[in-house]
């Protein structure tokens, strides 16, 4: 399956999925600064190989998208799993801040931090896979994670 977007292609092939970057370039310093804030910690997409313009990561066994499980009609939202999405969005935060301690200069943020980029696996485990979207900045806080609490707090009121 293909996936055609205006910046980049996704291709999910049976074993991995492959992110082509139409202006996006990949560097050596993204790829080991993302792969050591990675370690140990199952909540990111791993990154098995790079190019300039692709990443190759793993393929996850998804059962749903966290913004179609929270803004379903049908499905009856489970107070824990909310928890868990909760939980590990702010775990992203936290770890973005916590890597940061250890650089000298620039922050480790994500750019794109939303719900859109959060699914469900099968064993009902939380991931954050848009990993191209980390990048070291001046700023320790992206103003985008505010829109993302925004819309938790909105979805959550179903509960």
């Amino acid at each position: 399956m293909k996936i055609e977007k205006q910046s980049s292609t996704i291709e999910v092939r049976e074993d991995c999925v492959i992110k082509t970057f139409v202006d996006k370039k990949i560097s050596d310093e993204w790829f080991k600064t993302y792969t050591c804030f990675t370690v140990d910690k199952p909540i990111y997409t791993k990154v098995i190989e790079y190019t300039d313009n692709t990443l190759v990561m793993e393929k996850l066994d998804i059962w749903m998208p966290v913004n179609k499980y929270l803004k379903s009609k049908e499905i009856t939202l489970d107070r824990q799993m909310c928890l868990n999405i909760l939980s590990t969005y702010f775990q992203v935060i936290i770890d973005c801040i916590e890597y940061s301690k250890n650089l000298s200069k620039d922050y480790w943020t994500h750019d794109d931090l939303t719900i859109d980029n959060f699914v469900i696996t099968n064993d009902n485990k939380i991931k954050l896979i848009d990993p191209d979207s980390f990048h070291l900045c001046k700023n320790p806080i992206d103003y985008k994670y505010s829109f993302g609490i925004i819309e938790l707090e909105n979805l959550m009121r179903k509960l």
